[in-house]
This record gives C-alpha cells, sequence and structure tokens, in this order.
C-alpha cells in the first residue's frame, strides 16, 4: 500500500511526501512502547485475548527485574524516561501491580529473526548507532544499549509488518524527531487515507478491552506506525529511508 502526503502551510512550505507500506488493522494485535509499561504501574490491566508485541530485551529486563533489585533500578530509570505529563514517580508498592499486569498480557517478544535486514541495509543496526550514547547501557550477555535495541526493534517490527504501535506519551515521538523524519499529525487537521481512519477505531477498541476507565471514557493514548519513504518532491530531507507517522487524536 502507498500513501502520498501533503503538508501544506501556504506558499512555498509545502512538504510533498511519498512513503509507502502497510497498516496491519488488528483488533488483537498491537505493539506497545516502554511510556505503555509505565502506565501499567498505576492501572490495572484486564485479562484479553490480545497479543501485545514488545521487544525480546526489554521483556527479558523485566522478567529478571521480579528478583533483582538492582536491575528493577534500572528499569525504573528506563520506563520513568518514557514517563507523561505530571504522571508520578514509581513507588516500591508499585511493582506488585506491574508484574500482575505483566502477567496478565500475552506478550511475544520481537527478536532479530523477526527483523531481518533488507539486502542492502539493516535499519535495526541504524537505531543503534543513533542511541548509543545514550546511559542505557546494560549487561543482557552481550551489553546493548536497552533503549536503541528497543526503538529499533519497535520501529522495524512497525515497519515490516504494518503492526500499529500504542504509546502513551510522547516521548517515542519526541526522540525519532531528532534522528529520523517524523510527521506528527493532529487527526482534525490531516487528510489521512481511511486506513488511518480505521486505526482510531480499532485504538479505541484496544483500550477498551485492555483497561476499564471509569464512565468508560478512555484517556488519552497515541499511535503510530513506521512507513518506508519512497522519496521527496521538496524540499530534499535526509533520513534513514523511513518515517514514523505519529498520530495525535
Amino acid at each position: 500500500m502507498f500513501f502520498h502526503v501533503d503538508l501544506k502551510h501556504g506558499g512555498d512550505n509545502s512538504i510533498h511526501l511519498h512513503a509507502h507500506g502497510q497498516f496491519s488493522i488488528k483488533y488483537d494485535e498491537v505493539i506497545i512502547d516502554p511510556s505503555f509499561l509505565f502506565y501499567l504501574y498505576s492501572h490495572k490491566i484486564k485479562k484479553s485475548e490480545i497479543t501485545f508485541y514488545l521487544p525480546d530485551n526489554t521483556l527479558r529486563l523485566i522478567e529478571r527485574s521480579k528478583e533483582n533489585s538492582e536491575l528493577r533500578q534500572f528499569l525504573k530509570s528506563f520506563l520513568t524516561f518514557f514517563r507523561y505529563g505530571f504522571s508520578r514517580n514509581i513507588q516500591e508498592d508499585d511493582w506488585s501491580l506491574f508484574f500482575e499486569n505483566i502477567n496478565q498480557m500475552n506478550i511475544k517478544p520481537i527478536t532479530l529473526e523477526m527483523i531481518q535486514p533488507e539486502k542492502n541495509h539493516d535499519y535495526y543496526y541504524d537505531y543503534l548507532k543513533h542511541f548509543q550514547d545514550t546511559d542505557f547501557n546494560i549487561s543482557m550477555s552481550p551489553m546493548i544499549n536497552i533503549l536503541g535495541d528497543c526503538i529499533g526493534k519497535i520501529m522495524e517490527f512497525s515497519r515490516q509488518t504494518g503492526t500499529l504501535i500504542l504509546t502513551k506519551s510522547r516521548r517515542l515521538a519526541n526522540l525519532l524527531r531528532e534522528k529520523i523524519i517524523s510527521l506528527e499529525l493532529p487527526r482534525r487537521l490531516a487528510e489521512l487515507p481511511d486506513d488511518f481512519d480505521n486505526a482510531f477505531r480499532v485504538k479505541s477498541h484496544l483500550l477498551n478491552r485492555i483497561f476499564n476507565f471509569p464512565g468508560g471514557r478512555t484517556t488519552k493514548f497515541f499511535i503510530g506506525v513506521c512507513l518506508g519513504v519512497g522519496g521527496f518532491i521538496h524540499p530534499v530531507i535526509g533520513g534513514l529511508g523511513v518515517v514514523f507517522v505519529f498520530i495525535d487524536p
């Protein structure tokens, strides 16, 4: 599936972007990012048949943190990095609810085998390189940067499968904006293909199956997807050859 996105600001300030990719519009599969995990410290999840995709090393870190206080402190720092708004700090008592939620979820790891590099390029290692100077290096046999590993696997799995990314904060979009081409589209202003509009209905359906919200109204979450870039007409912009489309509902 191919998309032609036109962003116009008047005069010569138009951007014409050709992007290609797919959306996997499914009611039972979604990629989650660390900001979603941060939300699990304070909100109980419902049992469902939804499959949640999470990078394998992030999942390993969570599992090992159950019995290791040092790793739990590292996990706390990592997830707090993705915190949102005026959310409170993670307290020691919050871990029981967090791990209870994790145990309730059907989580499938995103492995390197699931994001095979293309013939001429390995995008995953580009993400590792971009985030190698951050403070989230940890020995997981071997030493890895958990931030670059997490973002690389989320983005590549989304790009290759079309699976939507469900996120609670803007942190992922802000991080990517500094590294790759990133479009943040307010829904009310964007002329989006039907596939985007369907994605909003999927998001609402997923959230109501995942959480019990007071009054039935969901709190604010965002959705995103990674697409390949076919080319630019104006202006010429460099990047990895991918674009992250982040939609503000």
